[in-house]
């Protein structure tokens, strides 16, 4: 009995020992579109990318996940419609975070934070986009390490039909632009973001480069706090909250007023320089009779 007892709670203290590693899944590589949906339907969290491969169809998430690329590149071969045609969003408050991933050749955009959704792109390059490279549709894009390629434009702020959220920035770390030269690095698009709307932009305590509002644009600064990236003009009226900071109105720098300096030859008035002549004139008159009447009554 005693012997039988032994071994239950054997067999029991090794099933329980086991338990925290039976309940802990291995993160699911994928290697193609078709692998890529099949994970993205169940419970996973994180996806690890194994190959490069296309993507047939944009792909919404709605869900917290992490995909780590691996230097891989995920490229778009769908034609561009009047829908969303993004590589990979983000929507309702999902968090998307994508690790050294290429996005590639979308028709619109490569990646998009939509209504309150984040992306977070770290060692990400979006190359080729039809419209932006990353899209900001009433949600959040964190640049931890970002770079741009020959895209039709940068990063997109927007708020699209039904929206509801803030487009939002925040710099943590680096952006770069390249073969872009004559295309807008931030765009704002005053159709959707007209004067009644609200930007909001944050910068990290560790973020090399900071973004920020100088008069009415955005600007990206590097360590020097020289400006390296410029928005479109917003329009007077849009309210820009920075850093958690109230809300801010961009502002049209005026010129400064020319201010002609005095010379050292200045002109007398002539009217005032008759005047003194006529009193000199009253004077010497004045003095001519008084000498002649002087000398009749001697």
């Amino acid at each position: 009995m005693k012997k039988s007892m032994k071994m239950f709670f054997g067999v029991f203290l090794f099933g329980m020992l086991l338990i925290p590693f039976t309940s802990v899944s291995a993160a699911t590589e994928v290697n193609s579109y078709e692998d890529l949906t099949a994970a993205l339907a169940t419970d996973e969290t994180v996806i690890e990318i194994g190959s490069d491969f296309d993507i047939t169809a944009p792909i919404e998430i709605k869900k917290d996940l992490t995909i780590n690329g691996h230097g891989n590149t995920l490229t778009a071969t769908y034609p561009k419609s009047g829908g969303n045609d993004t590589i990979l969003s983000s929507s309702t408050s999902g968090v998307l975070v994508l690790n050294d991933l290429v996005l590639s050749d979308s028709p619109k955009y490569g990646v998009q934070a939509h209504n309150g959704g984040t992306v977070v792109l770290n060692g990400v390059t979006i190359r080729n986009s039809g419209f932006g490279a990353a899209l900001a549709n009433g949600g959040t894009l964190v640049i931890q390490d970002l770079l741009l390629d020959n895209n039709a434009y940068g990063i997109e702020l927007g708020i699209g039909d039904e929206v509801t959220g803030i487009p939002t920035i925040i710099m943590d770390g680096t952006l770069s632009i390249k073969n872009q030269d004559g295309k807008t690095p931030i765009h704002v698009d005053t159709t959707q973001i007209t004067a009644d709307k609200t930007i909001t932009v944050e910068n990290t305590i560790d973020t090399v480069q900071t973004i920020d509002l100088e008069g009415n644009t955005l600007v990206v600064k590097d360590t020097n706090g020289d400006v390296v990236y410029t928005s479109d003009e917003l329009l007077e009226g849009t309210k820009v909250t920075v850093n958690t900071e109230e809300p801010l109105e961009p502002t049209t720098p005026t010129e400064e007023p020319e201010v002609t300096e005095p010379t050292e030859d200045v002109t007398e008035n002539p009217e005032t320089s008759d005047s003194i002549l006529l009193i000199l004139g009253v004077c010497g008159l004045s003095a001519a009779a008084m000498f002649t009447l002087k000398r009749k009554l001697s």
